[in-house]
């Protein structure tokens, strides 16, 4: 049920966000007065080729209150070695869950498992083991979407 309401909760964001073509435009129709709780949920099964980018544009965001819980899908590549390391090397500051599967479960099982450790005022987002952040305000920009009443 978690999952559904998350998913429910990032499409209604996206919808508001493509409403809203500018960054500037957000901003200045609802100001925010609060940072939202994000966790990133990245569900990973071979991804050792895209890990440093995905990783780096998460750390990299030019915002304070979130959390990541990468799951390793049992990966037969160098993905969870690689995944230790861009997060010691990262300094996450204890902001990162690294999860390693004991056997193949799939993303959609990860992301139904992992949807019910979160907390219930915390916004799911949803990045892919082979995707990325495309720049640093993307949650910035999230938060200033569900600043919008008309989000929820």
């Amino acid at each position: 049920m978690k999952l559904i309401l998350a998913t429910v909760f990032v499409l209604a964001g996206a919808l508001a966000f493509c409403k809203l073509r500018k960054h500037e435009a957000i901003a200045e129709s609802f100001p925010v007065v609060e940072q939202k709780p994000f966790v990133i949920l990245i569900p990973s099964y071979n991804n050792s080729a895209y890990i440093e980018k995905n990783l780096r544009s998460v750390f990299s965001q030019n915002y304070e209150n979130f959390r990541l819980i990468y799951i390793d899908d049992f990966s037969n590549d160098d993905t969870l070695k690689r995944a230790q390391n861009l997060l010691t090397e990262l300094d996450t500051k204890k902001r990162a869950t690294l999860i390693h599967n004991p056997a193949n479960y799939g993303a959609l099982a990860n992301l139904y498992n992992t949807a019910h450790s979160c907390h219930d005022h915390e916004i799911l987002v949803i990045l892919s083991g082979d995707d990325y952040f495309a720049h640093e305000n993307v949650l910035h920009t999230l938060n200033q979407a569900y600043a919008n009443p008309a989000t929820w």
